[in-house]
């Protein structure tokens, strides 16, 4: 009777929740069970109404309000039309100077000028303006400047340049403060001078033709960092996309643009703007690259190369004796266990049959960043131990090198490449690219990775493309619910000031992440084997974020030893800590 009275109870209860469930706006199963818990633990806040929920946010907002102004401002761009379209962006003065005068720093615990000069450059690291190994790939450290609905933006002349320009230009160009001379920065105690300028734009090709108004692999000159590479249409050729010319594959054959040099081509063109006609002037901007706005950025997703290679070397194998190496690859793939964190879904399901014909028509491998980033080390192993065939050896050579590109950008951030390196590397996977026969068929982004040697020589880092994959899901969640623009903004800025002060947030060091309360027999052994007393608490997960920012999940196959000539091979089971 006591088992029967205890399940009716339970059906009771569950029959209560689902009601409550039912009863409320849909929210998901996880949120729902995040909100109830947080109720049960500290009760139904006294306010709570809809309006009240609007006014926090705005309080919170208000609150920052300093010397620079308010936290949002109003900016006004030129439409097609000629008419005034206004738009709200974050004040990044008002907001660093807000964060420093409530004493939010790195670490929670910084409390004096020095110390928050030590770590200004970490800090800067969550505004996107200097990157960082760990923080770029959190996305609650991603701050917002601007929100602006695609809509409104095509309605804007030069579209997103012309915003970009105007929030730069509000950003540097200002009569009051100039950050580049110094910003004073004041807490209840302290004060200091706080110094910084714009260090990189992270954008991929897509959104960069948008931004300066270039047309990349579209115009006539297909690299605006060279002169002589251009884009090359031969007889018959009836695909769109621009191929270059396989003379020029190294840097020394390039005939480099100076950056004063690139800025007087827009320069020309400008002055030609309104005294050439219509067809002459669209002529113009075929040769030069740009497409021309009295109001663009320089007034004031692209397929990588790897997607082509790895498709034109599964094809080479395939027409040398080996019908069926999509279908084997897949199968392949399958014995492999990846790292949990960059199991991007199952990556066998790429080669799929409708996906091997998918593939095969357009011509490259039609998948995202992160999934070639998956493919690389069974792409690796796979051609290196099974393609033995004579007539295949100069594509397998030229996937290899270009993985072994691939390898040098993905390690950059753990070993630094020395000079030169990388570029010897990208000139030698051009090179094989064209003994394999795919000169006529290069597109131009494979000569964009002379320029990579470069970018890292200027910059110190090159940017993982794979990071701009990530969703902005705080703000896509608000926009199901809030329509304006400037409100939307609101909500996301009130999140990362929140964000910001939890000190969890800013891990400089291995870590755990989802921490919880372990287990009582975990516990137990523990303490049987002294690893912690009974009194201690102790909080285990299956995820941890190391050092230099990477994941790594439990049943995870890592090395680990103290030597790097003698490493064991080893399974990442649950960590713990305990204090």
């Amino acid at each position: 009777m006591a088992k029967s009275s205890s399940s009716a109870s339970k059906k009771q209860k569950l029959d209560h929740l689902d009601a409550f469930r039912r009863g409320i706006p849909f929210v998901s199963c996880s949120a729902l069970a995040a909100i109830l818990n947080k109720v049960e633990q500290e009760g139904v806040p006294e306010l709570h109404g809809r309006k009240n929920i609007k006014q926090a946010v705005l309080e919170k907002i208000a609150a920052m309000a300093g010397d620079c102004g308010s936290l949002l401002k109003q900016l006004t761009a030129v439409r097609i039309d000629g008419g005034d379209l206004h738009f709200h962006i974050l004040n990044l003065p008002t907001m660093l100077q807000g964060l420093y005068r409530q004493e939010v720093s790195i670490t929670c615990t910084c409390k004096t000028p020095q110390a928050w000069t030590a770590h200004g450059r970490e800090f800067f690291m969550l505004m996107k303006l200097i990157p960082a190994i760990n923080f770029p790939v959190l996305e609650r450290h991603w701050f917002t400047l601007a929100v602006l609905r695609t809509e409104l933006v095509q309605k804007v002349e030069a579209g997103i340049g012309q915003t970009l320009r105007l929030i730069l230009e509000d950003m540097f160009a200002q009569q009051l403060w100039n950050p580049v001379h110094g910003i004073v920065m004041k807490s209840t105690d302290a004060l200091f001078v706080f110094h910084w300028t714009l260090h990189v734009f992270l954008q991929d090709g897509s959104a960069q033709k948008q931004t300066f108004a270039n047309r990349h692999d579209i115009g006539s000159r297909v690299c605006m960092l060279c002169k002589n590479i251009f884009n090359v249409r031969r007889e018959g050729d009836d695909d769109d996309e621009g191929k270059i010319s396989s003379r020029h594959l190294t840097l020394s054959s390039c005939d480099l643009a100076s950056d004063s040099e690139w800025l007087q081509s827009w320069d020309r063109l400008a002055a030609k703007a309104g005294t050439e006609s219509k067809a002459r002037f669209a002529m113009l901007q075929q040769a030069s690259g740009w497409t021309f706005s009295p109001h663009a950025l320089c007034m004031s997703s692209s397929n990588g190369v790897l997607s082509f290679v790895i498709c034109w070397a599964f094809e080479s194998w395939r027409n040398h004796g080996k019908a069926d190496v999509w279908e084997s690859f897949a199968g392949y793939l399958e014995l492999w266990q990846l790292p949990g964190a960059n199991r991007q879904g199952s990556l066998s399901s790429l080669f799929s049959a409708d996906k091997i014909k998918s593939h095969r028509k357009t011509g490259h491998l039609k998948c995202t960043a992160s999934e070639v980033l998956g493919l690389l080390k069974p792409l690796q192993r796979y051609f290196t131990t099974c393609c033995l065939q004579e007539e295949v050896q100069p594509a397998k050579a030229s996937l290899l090198a270009w993985l072994h590109v691939l390898e040098l950008l993905n390690d950059q951030n753990q070993a630094p490449l020395r000079s030169r390196q990388l570029l010897l590397a990208c000139e030698e996977a051009l090179e094989k690219a064209v003994q394999a026969g795919w000169g006529p068929v290069m597109r131009p982004k494979f000569h964009w990775t002379l320029h990579l040697d470069g970018c890292y020589e200027k910059q110190g880092f090159l940017p993982a493309c794979w990071v701009l994959e990530a969703a902005r899901k705080y703000g896509s969640a608000s926009s199901n619910t809030i329509r304006s623009d400037t409100s939307l903004l609101e909500e996301v800025t009130a999140e990362h000031l929140s964000v910001m002060g939890k000190e969890e947030g800013f891990h400089l060091r291995a870590h755990l992440l989802q921490p919880h309360a372990c287990t009582a027999k975990l516990k137990k052994s523990l303490v049987q084997y002294n690893v912690l007393r009974q009194e201690d608490e102790c909080m285990t997960s299956t995820m941890t974020r190391l050092k230099h920012g990477a994941i790594i999940k439990k049943g995870d196959m890592v090395l680990h030893g103290n030597e790097p000539a003698c490493m064991h091979l080893g399974k990442h089971n649950p960590m713990f800590k305990h204090a």
